[in-house]
């Protein structure tokens, strides 16, 4: 069982018990479940945060440009939140300078 479905089992069976209005002794006695176990979850249940599952969606996108742009290599480099992206004929000393400066900032 997964850390997602153990969560989505203890939150039901919290939404139970509290409807039931039952004791917790007497309501982990009917569901076959020991009182540590409600009282952790339901303790783990008011000190967390309701977890939002989320899930992935993709978005088309549409390219613009003519083939020769959209073929031509490039190479993008990161450093910390800055980006440098590199086409060819690039001016190699000028790149380290850039990187190495970016470096101290970053």
């Amino acid at each position: 069982m997964t850390k997602t479905e153990q969560q989505q089992l203890w939150a039901e069976r919290i939404e139970a018990y509290q409807r039931s209005e039952q004791k917790v002794s007497e309501w982990c006695n009917a569901n076959n479940l020991m009182p540590y176990q409600l009282r952790y979850w339901l303790k783990k249940n008011r000190t967390q945060p309701a977890t939002t599952i989320r899930t992935t969606q993709w978005l088309p996108i549409e390219i613009r440009g003519n083939e020769e742009t959209l073929m031509e290599p490039s190479l993008l480099i990161k450093v910390g939140q800055a980006s440098v992206e590199v086409k060819r004929g690039f001016d190699a000393k000028l790149l380290l300078e850039i990187v190495q400066n970016l470096s101290r900032l970053c």
